[in-house]
């Protein structure tokens, strides 16, 4: 995995008592990616049908697109709802033992 690839982990902590722990990811020197940003940049297609939001992924392999959908699933995960994007493990190659954990709240 090259430099440009990194990711980075942050474990974060609710503050609101209940002791909820979300991990989200990010690539250096970004933000935390969001599905409008992704999809000015023509990478997913937010649509509105049937009185509800889905996605459609353009872009399955790009790395912004893979981080932004695992913080979505561990979003879900800890709201106990069900995963939007179950596949996205598949890209879990992003991800590895040299993935540093970079913050925490």
């Amino acid at each position: 995995m090259n430099t440009s690839e990194k990711v980075l982990r942050y474990d974060l902590t609710a503050t609101d008592s209940s002791g909820r722990r979300l991990v989200q990811y990010a690539l250096p020197g970004c933000d935390f990616e969001t599905a409008e940003a992704l999809e000015a940049d023509g990478l997913i297609k937010l649509e509105f049908t049937n009185d509800e939001w889905t996605t459609r992924v353009l872009a399955p392999d790009d790395i912004r697109v893979v981080v932004w959908q695992f913080n979505v699933n561990e979003q879900d995960r800890v709201h106990g709802r069900p995963l939007h994007f179950p596949d996205v493990t598949k890209r879990w190659f992003y991800f590895d033992e040299t993935t540093a954990t970079v913050g925490s709240a």
